[in-house]
């Protein structure tokens, strides 16, 4: 009889475990718009079970999180039975709970990321935000840490420039300004690369063209006046790709984290921003945190998350504010 209520109840408990866990499918990490679930305004943190609703208006942006550790992302505006979400999941691997868990503590806690809130720690850690140096005229968003944080992974990078302030003292007015042009030369001073851009940023592909041989390069960016003349005030800045065996080895950890086959995701960039950070790949981490805000569509959250990054990685302090407030 004892042995039969042990059994009975035994039973009962992993029924119950078991319900639960099919009940809790989704785990709201980021969203932008007037969401709702079941008429109620849906809220960050939040947990979706399968007999949820969600209404998504016009614009509007959602992330989740599955309890297997795949994510998916809602944009386009109409009415979504979570039962239905789940046979949209991917069937690729778990994300490593390590980068989930820190994105969502960054996303949850102490209220969000907050950028002012990380600089004024990072200040009192160094002393200072913006990187010392010989006066420039045009800074490029670039570390200014340690050597290997200029080394490059990916088979592209991006490059963000801006003006500094007070160009008048180069001999430029900003009304003066037409374009920029882009240089990368290699070791022997051969150029690789060359384009005029009106924009504040380019996407370097390092598999085309003479980039495709270079293992070492050295970039500049120099203003262009209306009148055609070039104001050449600027440092070379030097990057390096890392070598094949190197590749090969980021390129396997990188495998064990997720799929890189699956859909592409705001939430799947961030783990990768914050695997390439922890690595030291700076650069590689910009580029991914630009892919977060182009599939998030500049979700202000994950904004503040990428400043956050520029900052405890003592960014340049106008380059920051340039790719964030439109300063040229």
């Amino acid at each position: 009889m004892k042995f039969k209520f042990i059994l009975n109840f035994l039973l009962i408990f992993f029924l119950t475990k078991t319900s639960i866990a099919q009940e809790q499918t989704f785990k709201v990490i980021a969203k932008q718009g007037n969401i709702l679930l079941d008429g109620k305004p849906l809220n960050i943190g939040e947990t979706l079970t399968q007999k949820h609703e969600i209404q998504m208006p016009k614009s509007a942006f959602l992330s989740l999180l599955h309890s297997n550790g795949n994510p998916l992302e809602i944009k386009t505006e109409g009415t979504f039975e979570v039962k239905k979400l789940l046979k949209k999941l991917a069937t690729s691997k778990n994300y490593a709970n390590k980068y989930i868990d820190f994105i969502q503590k960054e996303l949850t806690e102490n209220g969000g990321p907050n950028a002012e809130r990380e600089k004024k720690i990072y200040t009192r850690k160094r002393g200072q935000t913006s990187c010392q140096g010989m006066p420039q005229l045009v800074g490029m968003l670039m570390p200014d840490t340690k050597e290997s944080a200029r080394f490059i992974f990916g088979n592209t990078f991006t490059l963000k420039y801006f003006l500094k302030p007070n160009p008048e003292n180069f001999g430029l007015k900003p009304t003066e300004l037409k374009s920029y042009k882009i240089i990368i030369k290699d070791m022997m001073d051969s150029i690789l690369y060359e384009k005029e851009s009106t924009n504040n940023i380019e996407v370097i592909d390092l598999t085309k063209g003479k980039l495709a041989d270079a293992k070492d390069l050295i970039v500049k960016v120099v203003p262009i006046k209306k009148d055609g003349s070039i104001i050449d005030k600027t440092e070379d800045v030097m990057l390096s790709r890392l070598d094949e065996d190197e590749q090969r080895e980021v390129a396997l950890e990188l495998a064990n984290i997720y799929d890189a086959k699956a859909e592409p995701t705001a939430l799947g960039f961030l783990i990768e921003a914050r695997f390439f950070e922890e690595k030291n790949y700076l650069l590689d981490a910009i580029t991914a945190y630009e892919k977060v805000l182009e599939l998030s569509s500049n979700l202000p959250v994950f904004q503040e998350m990428y400043k956050c990054f520029l900052i405890r990685n003592y960014m340049d302090k106008y380059g920051f504010e340039a790719v964030f407030f439109g300063k040229k």
